[in-house]
């Protein structure tokens, strides 16, 4: 019996570097009895022969990525996007930028205290990230009461949404003027969560989630794929629960970015798309996600001289944005060793929100940044 060749399409697509290319044209060429182990290195033949071989593999590499291009599977990039457009009218969502609320209080005895448009900063203290009041016109703050304005993060991206109760303070300060982040109706302070530029992964995946889409009645990937379109940039996350959660032909989703609840203007706008388009005998609720704050606390050994914290707290919060359902000490701890220098995590002492064991999320939470101890010691 024959045993069959398993090839993959990848693999089949593959093409012939410059080098290769070379090398293929210089084993024909002595074959044919040129004797090509004589040529010079800066010889005319072995020249003309690296340019044709130059030429060759780009030629081969433009023909790869046409055919790559056309299949979901392969295609990247630009080539994704051109494919996501013409074959199934989507676009790449574009990074975004979160925006978050903020209770400014005046201390008795002092102000008043009149602002102006875009005057006020804050900054988060565990990070330094900054966050630009969006008052359109001046506001008079006072000691007689709290006045709630809305920021925007300096820059766009998942990581720049935020938890009631993290510490801020005001970059611009006035006196006697205090920010704290509240609660912006979602059980988070984020109004609009911040999203990074999709990757080429979750655009494939809704692509191949357009297709259920069509039809009165709508499957979860449905849901999950209108959801996604509906326009909300802060919402790059849907869970959706359509195993009738509330009594029959009920639907739950919930919605989020990728470290933050949604907020509830995006919400809303989910909302409104998917009840226009849901099945017509679904009872159908959306609703913003719950955050799940995660604490760690962990010693980090390393080799003197080194300095990988900010590493190890860069890799845990990509973690968290992957949002496993198991949060499991063995991932946290391969997270704090990623960064070179690291050496061990001591395991006394060593707690996600206080405890020694894995944690489990919930599918209708999202996994948030709450406090990361990591000390450094050096070996």
């Amino acid at each position: 019996m024959t045993t069959p060749v398993e090839t993959t399409l990848a693999e089949l697509l593959e093409s012939d570097d410059e080098d290769s290319a070379t090398e293929a044209m210089l084993t024909d060429a002595a074959s044919r009895g040129l004797p090509t182990t004589s040529w010079a290195d800066d010889s005319f033949a072995l020249t003309m022969l690296r340019v044709i071989g130059r030429a060759k593999a780009g030629l081969a590499g433009t023909i790869t990525d046409l055919a790559r291009g056309g299949l979901l599977a392969l295609a990247s990039g630009d080539w994704l996007d051109l494919l996501a457009q013409s074959q199934y009218g989507l676009t790449r969502r574009a990074s975004a930028f979160a925006v978050v609320r903020v209770q400014l209080t005046v201390a008795a005895g002092q102000g008043p205290h009149t602002i102006a448009a875009n005057q006020l900063w804050v900054r988060r203290l565990s990070d330094n990230r900054r966050w630009n009041s969006t008052n359109a016109a001046p506001v008079t703050l006072t000691d007689a009461a709290p006045v709630t304005i809305d920021f925007r993060a300096e820059s766009p991206g998942s990581r720049w949404s935020a938890l009631v109760g993290q510490a801020i303070d005001l970059v611009t300060p006035l006196h006697g003027l205090s920010a704290t982040l509240i609660d912006a109706g979602s059980g988070s302070p984020v109004v609009t969560a911040g999203a990074d530029a999709e990757s080429d992964s979750t655009l494939r995946a809704r692509c191949a989630l357009r297709w259920d889409t069509i039809g009165a009645q709508k499957t979860q990937d449905a849901y999950r794929a209108l959801a996604l379109e509906a326009g909300a940039v802060g919402v790059t996350r849907v869970i959706v629960d359509g195993t009738n959660p509330r009594g029959n032909s009920t639907v739950d989703v919930w919605l989020s970015a990728d470290d933050a609840p949604a907020g509830a203007a995006d919400v809303a706008l989910v909302d409104a798309y998917l009840q226009a388009r849901k099945s017509p005998s679904t009872d159908l609720q959306v609703d913003a996600a719950s955050p799940l704050a995660v604490s760690i606390v962990a010693t980090l050994q390393h080799d003197a001289g080194a300095d990988p914290v900010p590493a190890a707290l860069d890799a845990l919060r990509a973690l968290l944005r992957e949002q496993p359902t198991t949060l499991y000490r063995s991932a946290v701890i391969e997270a704090l060793l990623s960064p070179s220098g690291a050496r061990n995590v001591v395991i006394s002492g060593f707690t996600i929100n206080g405890s020694s064991s894995d944690l489990a999320r919930a599918s209708n939470q999202v996994l948030v940044e709450g406090a990361f101890a990591i000390t450094g010691q050096p070996l």
